[in-house]
Parts: structure tokens; C-alpha cells; sequence
């Protein structure tokens, strides 16, 4: 007679293998399906916490060829997952300010800005902290807050733009200084069909860049535009931008990042004109009026590369970190270093098989955040590395 027990010790065994397995086997399938592995993430943008190593971070949750909002931490070794903000359609950058994790980007085509605990639980709800008025009267509108800066003294502002009867305008929302206002204040922007992309801490002030249409023109033209607020993001005034030889600025330029060094006295902005990647930079201490945006330098050559982050390195310099299209199913990262907003130099990546960089962050505990493929198993996930002399070296 056959035991029992034995049946009942086969059946567990069996019953765990399968547990094994049967997951193996499904995201195998998905992984094939989709191209890309189940528990893969993006991150699009990073903000550190305090000093040290750790970072948080916001992008997208990949399930197959589709993402989701998704949100992070990383302690310096690995990433833990956050919850995401109810309802929250894109996150686009994060902040960290008064103890708090600041996120910015759109639910449901609504401009937001949410806040949770920088700890605590992982699964801690997010508050919805600011959102935008869209007039659901207008036909296919929507917009987004594209960035936030954090100043020294607890001021908060998002950028971004509202799309609404084919036409862009820019959107400002500013919460004063700590031992200011509690409550966020719209701010005024003196150019009416913009895009603001991107905001950084320059000194007293705050600058953003991003770029302006002209509809009266005989072809709508898109330009590349700076603006400056002086009054902690309440009203900004768009800073004149030169192109060599003081010719008019070339339509189809844009800028996507700024950056302002640690004396907030040089601020260096990049993107792209007539299809090519550009930088322009600024001497904010000249005062409105009295200086402009002017290219710097050349950084990159060729329509393959993009420049997608700058920051500052702590010694006068900045670093500019994107990707270079190597071919139609592949790119690498790519870096460039300036020490005088005028020379460039290329910076190494180990690591070249990774799928570009995303964004970066420099001074002590400093990273810069590389999105890649792990090509034997389709993984997408951030890899962090550190800025090594002229070399980017993964971190062990």
C-alpha cells in the first residue's frame, strides 16, 4: 500500500516546484512577448537627500512596452520602489524640501505637484499639493509641471505649460520660503504661447528655460527662451538669446535643461537648434537687461546625439550628460565636460552597452544615473555611476 505520506510529500514538492517555475515561464513569454523583462524601470529624474549617497528618483514602471508613474529611493546600494501618487498619469521631476519628497508632472492632463515623507514607509499616500486650473471648455487640453527647484531658503517653484486650442503657454507655480507663505501662488510669465522645461537656483533667483512660439510669423516658428524671476517665482521677465555674429536666434531651437553653479554667477542651459545639440550660457550677475544667453561653445557634433541633463561640478565646471543613437535598436552614453562654458571635452563611460544616461547630480555623495538594458535578460533598470577624473565608473 503506498503511503500517504509520501503522496501528500510528492504533491508539496511537486506544488513548489511549480511555484517556481510557472513565474519563470510566464515572464520568459512576456519577455519575449514585449521585448522588455517584467520588474524593469526607468528613471527620468533624480534629486539627492542631504550629503550623503542617497537619491530619490521618479520615471516609469515598465509592464511589457508600456510604463507607469513609478517613484524611488536609493540608499547607495540598491533601489527601493515608492508608492505613486493616486492618480498621478506622468511624474517628470522630483525634489527634495522641508523633509518632504516634492513630484511634479500631470494627472489625468492636469498639472501637479505632490508631496509625501522623505521616510517612512514606502507605501506612505502621497498629498496632492498643488494643481492646476484647465478650462474644460477649451478642446484637447492639457499640460504638465516639467520641473521643480528647491532654493536655499525653502522656496519652491514648478515650471512646465498648458496646451489648450492648439496653442502652449507657461505655467509657474511658486510656494515662498519657509517662514513665508504655506500656500502656492501661480506666477506671471511675460511671454504668453511658451514652454517652460526646465528650472534651476541661480543665486537670489530663479531660472528657467524652455522655448517661445511665434504664431505671427509666415511659418510658426519655435525658438529657445530663458526667463528669470527675482521675486521667487512670482513674475518672470524672458532674457534676450544670441546666436554667433549677433545674428536673430534660428527657429526650431529649444533648451530641455538648466543649471546654475554653486556661486549661482555662471548658468549653462542645453537642447538642440535646427536639430543639432547646443548649449547657451548666462552671467546672471550682469542684471536683466544687461547680459543675454549666448552659445557656449560646441559640445557635440552630429544629429545622433542628445543632450538630456547639465549640472555643475563644484569647481566652476559643468557637466553635460545625454546619449548618442548609435544605430536604429541602440545608443550610448555619452558625457561632456566644460571648465570655462567655452571648451568641451568628451568624458568616458564604462559601461557603453547601457542605453544613455538619464540625469545626474554632482558635489559630495554624487551620481550620475545611466538608464540601460541588460541585454541577456531584456531588464531595463538605472545604473548609478560616479564621476571618476574623466571616467564614468559604475558603482559596485
Amino acid at each position: 500500500m503506498r503511503s500517504k505520506r509520501g503522496v501528500v510529500v510528492v504533491v508539496v514538492v511537486i506544488a513548489a516546484a511549480l511555484a517556481v517555475v510557472v513565474p519563470v515561464v510566464r515572464d520568459a513569454i512576456k519577455t519575449q512577448r514585449t521585448g522588455v523583462a517584467p520588474g524593469s524601470f526607468v528613471v527620468s529624474r533624480i534629486a539627492p537627500v542631504g550629503a550623503g549617497a542617497a537619491l530619490v528618483a521618479v520615471g516609469a514602471e515598465m509592464d511589457g512596452d508600456t510604463g507607469r508613474a513609478g517613484a524611488w529611493r536609493y540608499d547607495g546600494e540598491g533601489w527601493t520602489g515608492l508608492r505613486a501618487p493616486d492618480g498621478a498619469t506622468h511624474l517628470a521631476d522630483v525634489a527634495v524640501a522641508r523633509g518632504r519628497i516634492v513630484a511634479v508632472g500631470a494627472a489625468q492632463a492636469v498639472p501637479t505637484i505632490w508631496t509625501r515623507p522623505l521616510g517612512g514607509s514606502a507605501r506612505a499616500p502621497w498629498e496632492t499639493s498643488y494643481a492646476a486650473t484647465i478650462d474644460p471648455g477649451l478642446p484637447d487640453s492639457f499640460g504638465e509641471f516639467s520641473s521643480v527647484a528647491v532654493a536655499g531658503d525653502g522656496a519652491i517653484v514648478a515650471v512646465g505649460f498648458l496646451l489648450a486650442d492648439g496653442r502652449r503657454s507657461p505655467i509657474v507655480a511658486a510656494l515662498g520660503p519657509l517662514d513665508g507663505s504655506r500656500s502656492w501662488r501661480a506666477g506671471a510669465v511675460d511671454t504668453p504661447a511658451a514652454t517652460m522645461n526646465a528650472v534651476t537656483v541661480a543665486g537670489a533667483a530663479f531660472v528657467a528655460a524652455g522655448a517661445k512660439d511665434d504664431h505671427d510669423a509666415a511659418r510658426p516658428v519655435t525658438s529657445a527662451a530663458f526667463w528669470r524671476s527675482d521675486d521667487g517665482g512670482g513674475t518672470w521677465r524672458e532674457q534676450p538669446v544670441e546666436t554667433p555674429a549677433g545674428a536673430p536666434p534660428r527657429g526650431g531651437s529649444f533648451a530641455t535643461a538648466v543649471a546654475a553653479g554653486a556661486d549661482g554667477v555662471a548658468v549653462v542651459g542645453v537642447g538642440s537648434s535646427g536639430g543639432l545639440p547646443v548649449a547657451w550660457a548666462f552671467d546672471p550677475s550682469a542684471g536683466e537687461g544687461a547680459g543675454a544667453w549666448r552659445r557656449a561653445g560646441e559640445p557635440s557634433v552630429g544629429p545622433g546625439q542628445h543632450l538630456r541633463a547639465v549640472v555643475p561640478t563644484g569647481d566652476g565646471g559643468f557637466l553635460v550628460v545625454g546619449r548618442e543613437i548609435v544605430d536604429a535598436d541602440s545608443s550610448r552614453p555619452l558625457a561632456w565636460f566644460t571648465p570655462d562654458r567655452e571648451r568641451w571635452t568628451v568624458v568616458g563611460a564604462a559601461g557603453a552597452a547601457y542605453d544613455g544616461l538619464a540625469d545626474a547630480v554632482v558635489g559630495r555623495g554624487s551620481a550620475i544615473v545611466a538608464v540601460g538594458n541588460d541585454e541577456a535578460g531584456r531588464r531595463v533598470s538605472p545604473m548609478v555611476f560616479d564621476l571618476r577624473g574623466s571616467v564614468l565608473v559604475e558603482r559596485g
